[in-house]
């Protein structure tokens, strides 16, 4: 297990009643897992002068125990400063030019992704292919599932403004409803989930997998390799690394940019997806997992010579690209 690209720097805080400010996170957390926001609120604020990861935690648990749950992705704003950041931009320019080799090699003629945001990926790696000398042609189709509808409408216009010879269906739905809803004959020879199946239950995954071995040559999955989910959830050592790669995470994001958007990036989308990973109801915003793991799920569902490749050493986790084929390739 391996968490040193951000080296966190200890810093020696004052012990109030014995506990330390980790100490009191860790309490907080607990709190929070158990629905006590008042108290989860009360004690962050007793820390929130002791670093910026407190101080936020504070703000955040304030509001939420006024005004309940905040959700990660409802402010599109935030969001998208957040992918907008240095890091981010390193990552998804990486991420881009792996996908268009990907497509280079196989000339996919129909392409399914499943939560394409924004569609930044899709008209990067189409760029970055076109930069090659290996133009795609004919130009591939393209059909999109994207719960948000916001962003789903970027990615329409942003490929018919950039990409005009492009094809492209949007369906503005949960990845689920859309499998209830495509027809037996649907099929691509590539697709494609960046970031985006992370938010699906195990229990979810697995059928989506098999329902897209049958209907895909080849599949990309882009995801972190994350550990501390080998841990139980309110468990001290998963508390720490989750607490130590946000730390690192605020430092990313913190004097880079208008001190409003700074705090727009905190506050609507660090601080719900932090606290999310402490959730113990059914809306756990997110689900991740090694990339092993990934990858032993994909070949479980019939996928062939599961690979991975490394894209960023991203403060969160390493960022890696996993291709797998159909089996009888």
């Amino acid at each position: 297990m391996r968490f040193t690209h951000h080296p966190i720097q200890s810093v020696k805080y004052k012990v109030r009643n014995g506990m330390t400010p980790n100490d009191t996170f860790y309490e907080l957390i607990r709190q929070y897992a158990a629905g006590d926001l008042d108290s989860a609120a009360a004690s962050a604020a007793s820390i929130a002068g002791q670093g910026e990861l407190y101080a936020q935690a504070a703000r955040w648990l304030a509001r939420t125990a006024q005004d309940g749950p905040i959700g990660a992705y409802l402010d599109a704003k935030a969001f998208q400063a957040f992918v907008d950041s240095d890091s981010n931009r390193a990552m998804y320019a990486r991420l881009e030019s792996m996908v268009a080799a990907a497509w280079d090699e196989r000339r996919p003629a129909r392409i399914l992704d499943i939560g394409p945001g924004d569609g930044r990926v899709i008209l990067g790696a189409l760029r970055r292919a076109g930069q090659s000398g290996r133009r795609l042609r004919p130009a591939p189709a393209f059909d999109l599932v994207e719960p948000a509808a916001n962003l789903l409408s970027k990615a329409i216009e942003g490929l018919g403004r950039h990409a005009p010879g492009v094809r492209v269906q949007g369906f503005n739905d949960a990845v689920q409803k859309f499998v209830e809803r495509a027809p037996a004959s649907a099929a691509w020879d590539v697709c494609q989930a960046t970031w985006s199946l992370q938010n699906l239950a195990p229990g979810e995954r697995a059928p989506l997998f098999r329902w897209l071995r049958g209907r895909c040559r080849c599949l990309l999955v882009a995801e972190f390799d994350v550990h501390s989910e080998a841990y139980p959830l309110l468990s001290s050592e998963r508390v720490r690394l989750i607490h130590d790669r946000y730390v690192a995470g605020l430092t990313e994001v913190t004097g880079r940019m208008d001190r409003g958007l700074e705090e727009r990036i905190k506050q609507g989308f660090l601080m719900p997806i932090l606290f999310g990973y402490f959730r113990t109801d059914a809306r756990r915003s997110t689900y991740e997992q090694t990339i092993q793991d990934w990858m032993a799920e994909i070949e479980a569902a019939g996928f062939a010579g599961a690979r991975r490749e490394l894209i960023y050493p991203y403060w969160w986790a390493d960022a890696y690209l996993v291709t797998a084929d159909a089996a009888d390739e």
